[in-house]
């Protein structure tokens, strides 16, 4: 299950011993913590993308495609703390590049459990 990143100290611990992987329009820092821990999914789009109807949008559109590729094979994942950045392109893509671009960045990051 996909939870939200919400803690400051989670978005700490995340700044300063996370990794960086970008895949197309979506930027990802993950920390691995392991396969008992949840999956928590933290946003930032920054006020270039647009008014907050559309940031929102591309907020909704990320955190669905990445509950979609999560749940296609949930039990090969493990636990982490994620901070998506999504760029404004993001908001053009085709819905199913945005969840190949989740998926790389998942397969990239290291969270799959293979």
């Amino acid at each position: 299950m996909i939870g939200s990143l919400t803690r400051r100290s989670d978005f700490d611990r995340l700044r300063t011993n996370g990794n960086w992987v970008v895949c197309g329009s979506l930027r990802l820092r993950v920390l691995r913590l392991g396969e008992e821990s949840p999956l928590l999914v933290g946003f930032s789009i920054k006020r270039t993308a647009g008014n907050a109807v559309i940031r929102n949008r591309l907020r909704r559109r990320t955190r669905a495609a990445m509950a979609e590729v999560f749940h296609q094979e949930s039990s090969k994942y493990s636990g982490a703390l994620c901070l998506a950045v999504v760029s404004p392109t993001a908001d053009a893509i085709a819905w199913e590049d945005l969840k190949g671009q989740v998926a790389e960045c998942f397969a990239k990051s290291g969270l799959l459990n293979e």
